[in-house]
């Protein structure tokens, strides 16, 4: 209901209790004019916090919510880069290893084959670190590049003697972000079911970073 809508004598009586209470507050704050400005401080401090949770706090909320998102945009295009440089550099080095075409031995001799295949990574890549038997917490590495990817060369005549060295490879695909396993078939015997297979039981594991390419010289 709203003030008009009183009886004449009510809105008469509610004026005259105003106009008492409004004497009664001056002389009360004339006779004591200390609690006043006490008063009026409170007044003023509660309005600026009232005005600063009401404008300003909310402002610099988005302010600092935009700021969070920004960065976090920057992460994540960041990682992307990261990520596609990476994958760009696994192609790259897949090519070359599958390309890759030792001198002729009249034995197989891992070690010479291991040698040959460090001189022609470093001449693919003068400006990045490779290391030879590289020692690493999970064993001794063929090769390993920028400390990030790692090359095994192995002489295989049947999957017996890849199962057998399951536990080797599991240990360098979990130190490294890719491991390539380059298998020299010297019966010429692999089948691709046999490789597939092996890559699906790491796969069960978790791992997806391993690689096995096959080649016959």
């Amino acid at each position: 209901m709203d003030f008009d809508d009183l009886p004449e004598t009510l809105r008469e009586f509610g004026s005259i209790a105003i106009i008492i209470l409004a004497l009664l507050t001056f002389d009360f704050f004339n006779t004591n004019p200390n609690y006043f400005w006490i008063v009026l401080a409170v007044v003023i401090i509660g309005s600026g916090i009232y005005f600063y949770y009401k404008n300003i706090q909310p402002y610099r909320n988005r302010k600092t919510t935009k700021i969070n998102k920004k960065d976090k945009s920057n992460t994540l295009t960041s990682e992307r880069i990261g990520k596609r440089i990476t994958n760009e550099f696994v192609n790259e080095l897949r090519i070359l290893l599958s390309a890759f075409r030792p001198v002729p031995q009249k034995k197989y001799n891992e070690s010479a084959f291991e040698a040959q295949l460090y001189q022609t990574l470093n001449q693919a890549y003068k400006t990045r670190n490779i290391a030879y038997q590289s020692s690493a917490k999970s064993g001794r590495v063929d090769l390993v590049i920028d400390n990030r990817w790692a090359i095994e060369l192995k002489l295989a005549s049947s999957k017996k003697q890849l199962d057998i060295a399951f536990r080797q490879f599991l240990k360098y695909a979990e130190e490294f972000e890719y491991l390539f396993v380059l298998v020299h078939d010297t019966n010429k015997k692999l089948q691709k079911s046999d490789i597939t297979g092996l890559s699906n039981d790491f796969k069960k594991i978790g791992l997806t970073n391993i690689e096995f390419i096959i080649v016959n010289w």
